[in-house]
């Protein structure tokens, strides 16, 4: 913002940064889109529809962000899950799965 009279200028964001340098707003509209199988054009028609600012423009940098981090929390979870199946089992390892292919 700019003031006429003054010329004294202020920014603010309306988004927050992550640690990784990506702004929330954006990763939860890439995060969004990839849920619903849907990309950056699909982003840049529903932006303008709402009259906001584009997607960001290195969409494939936040998908790439988002593909790190989701594999994380995956194997994360899937190692919880396989202790929780051990423990349950009597601390056997030897578990039966089924897998739905999702």
């Amino acid at each position: 913002m700019k003031c006429k009279k003054c010329d004294a200028t202020n920014t603010s964001r309306t988004s927050v940064c992550t640690r990784h340098k990506y702004y929330d707003i954006n990763v939860r509209l890439v995060y969004g889109l990839q849920s619903i199988g849907k990309g950056k054009k699909c982003g840049e028609l529903l932006c303008g529809m709402l009259n906001l600012p584009p997607p960001p423009a290195k969409f494939s940098d936040y998908t790439e962000f988002l593909e790190r981090n989701l594999k994380e929390v995956s194997k994360g979870s899937m190692t919880n899950a396989a202790m929780e199946g051990k423990r349950a089992n009597g601390g056997n390892g030897d578990l039966t799965v089924a897998i739905d292919g999702t």
